[in-house]
């Protein structure tokens, strides 16, 4: 569990991201255009926090409080891993 994309996963798959994101990142719902949509990562992780403050109406759950803070980055370079020029 030393390398970031090792942890990054394990909390991917934590929180049921591969439920709606699939495991590679183009599940139902597609991670494709993350990187292009949340440009850095204080961005990505606000979304992770509380999504539909970002966008309304989003379903996805929101994670603040419920992810420790040291793990954000984590996982954000797991998404950023994942996505797919398109």
């Amino acid at each position: 569990m030393t390398l970031n994309g090792s942890v990054g996963q394990q909390l991917y798959e934590k929180y049921r991201c591969d439920g709606c994101h699939g495991k590679t990142g183009d599940g139902t719902s597609d991670l494709g255009h993350a990187t292009k949509k949340f440009t850095t990562d204080e961005k990505l992780t606000a979304f992770l926090k509380r999504p539909s403050d970002i966008d309304p109406g989003n379903q996805m759950p929101a994670f603040e409080g419920i992810i420790a803070e040291e793990k954000y980055a984590l996982l954000v370079a797991r998404v950023r891993s994942l996505q797919i020029d398109k």
